[in-house]
């Protein structure tokens, strides 16, 4: 990573293995939350998901 504070400058710096292997945990704890029942679970994964779907890239 370059830049200020470690920030990404470029999308083709991206890890993108590791970005779909974070979502895909996510979806998964999402659904299994869901399927149990586990609404309060499923809200704070669902939280998460939003918090990283605003940071900024750069």
């Amino acid at each position: 990573m370059n830049g200020v504070n470690g920030q990404l400058t470029d999308w083709s710096q991206v890890n993108w293995k590791k970005a779909r292997q974070i979502v895909r945990n996510l979806r998964h704890r999402i659904f299994r939350a869901r399927k149990l029942g586990q609404w309060k679970q499923r809200a704070k994964v669902a939280e998460i998901v939003n918090q990283k779907s605003s940071e900024p890239i750069a």
